[in-house]
Formats: C-alpha cells, sequence, structure tokens
C-alpha cells in the first residue's frame, strides 16, 4: 500500500489575456460622464478635477489558487483626486481588482477597482482608488499627463 504525500495548493497563472480596445463613444457620452471642474462632496476625501488622457490598463482578478490575468484595455480617464481616478473603457472589471494603468508619459499608476457600471453596450464607466505609490519615468519629473492636457481636462 502506497501513501501519497498530501500536496499543496499551487498558485496558477493562466495565459495572457487579449488586449480590449476602447470601443467607440459618441459625442453624447462624452459630454454625459465628463467630470466637471474641482468638486467637492461631503462624501470624499479629496477633490475631483475633470482630466481626459488615454491609458493603458492592465488587470488581474486573484483567487485562492488562480491568479487570472484579465484582457488589458485602453481606457479613456474621466476625472481624478488625490485618492484615485475614474475612466471609460471597454470590457467590465470587478470591485477588488488590483492593477495599474500606465499613460504616454510612463506614469504608472497602481490602484484597486471599487465600482463598476456599464453604460451601453461594450461601455463601462469604473472607479478606482489608488494602492500605493505611482510609478512616474525620470523624465517627467512629477508629471503624470502629458504636458498638452489642459486645467479643464481637455486637449490643448
Amino acid at each position: 500500500m502506497t501513501t501519497e504525500a498530501p500536496t499543496e495548493p499551487s498558485t496558477t497563472m493562466r495565459a495572457p489575456a487579449r488586449h480590449v480596445p476602447l470601443p467607440p463613444l459618441s459625442e453624447e457620452l462624452l459630454r454625459q460622464t465628463r467630470g466637471g471642474g474641482p468638486s467637492w462632496d461631503d462624501s470624499r476625501r479629496h477633490p475631483r478635477f475633470a482630466a481626459a488622457a488615454e491609458g493603458h490598463l492592465q488587470v488581474t482578478r486573484a483567487s485562492d489558487t488562480i491568479s487570472e490575468a484579465v484582457p488589458s484595455q485602453t481606457i479613456l480617464l474621466r476625472d481624478l483626486s488625490r485618492g484615485g481616478l475614474r475612466f471609460l473603457h471597454g470590457e467590465k472589471l470587478y470591485p477588488g481588482d488590483l492593477g495599474s494603468v500606465q499613460f504616454a508619459t510612463g506614469a504608472s499608476l497602481p490602484l484597486r477597482v471599487v465600482w463598476c457600471r456599464r453604460l451601453e453596450r461594450g461601455v463601462f464607466m469604473s472607479g478606482c482608488r489608488f494602492n500605493g505609490k505611482p510609478a512616474i519615468a525620470e523624465s517627467e519629473g512629477d508629471s503624470f499627463f502629458p504636458s498638452t492636457l489642459s486645467a479643464d481636462g481637455s486637449a490643448g
């Protein structure tokens, strides 16, 4: 009679997922989701500021035994604060998902998904909190976004 030693559950990483491009966005949807000027309400620790920048999102959804690579996505930033950001994207995310968004400047912002809402077919908006310190490309100093981004969040 042979006895097999108990095995430890292993953590398996699935193959990298595909990339989801930013879906076509109507002018009306962009108008409805645009952040306003600096805004503050009692439920927020930091005021939000309108912003518009395209970025690349990579998320990992983890469980006890499987770390699942979620499709990378192109995102469109709508607003941000010292605590987090809100953006449009093309595939559902789930509260608790961890990842990072990288901008053309080289800034990489670690984040945790707080909420995700479907706005229309193939278009979602998510709110995320920053999860650690941002990584900023040395050549960019402390700038997260291209210098062509105006204070009101529009490309200048």
